[in-house]
């Protein structure tokens, strides 16, 4: 059995994901995170979003609401289904 650094396994993951076509992105800064973030989200939620994307109160108001105390907090709110109100001016 070969012992891997946590480094290692991390490249052979990567790896493996761009092998299946998808983009390795460059997360740098929280300001990247959350642009990378919405970015996603817009894209998974297109149908559901009617085709417009999230408004920047929307947004905010969506990361407001998933912000719990901890990151598994976070992630629990995130695989619940949650309904975001639009805006009407969106």
């Amino acid at each position: 059995m070969t012992t891997l650094t946590e480094q290692q396994l991390e490249d052979q993951l990567i790896e493996q994901l761009v092998q299946n076509g998808y983009e390795p992105a460059i997360i740098p800064n929280v300001d990247s995170l959350q642009a990378n973030f919405r970015k996603q989200m817009n894209r998974l939620n297109r149908e559901n979003l009617a085709g417009t994307k999230l408004a920047d109160k929307e947004f905010t108001r969506f990361l407001l609401m998933i912000e719990g105390e901890s990151v598994f907090e976070s992630a629990k709110i995130l695989r619940d289904k949650q309904v975001l109100q639009r805006d009407d001016d969106s």
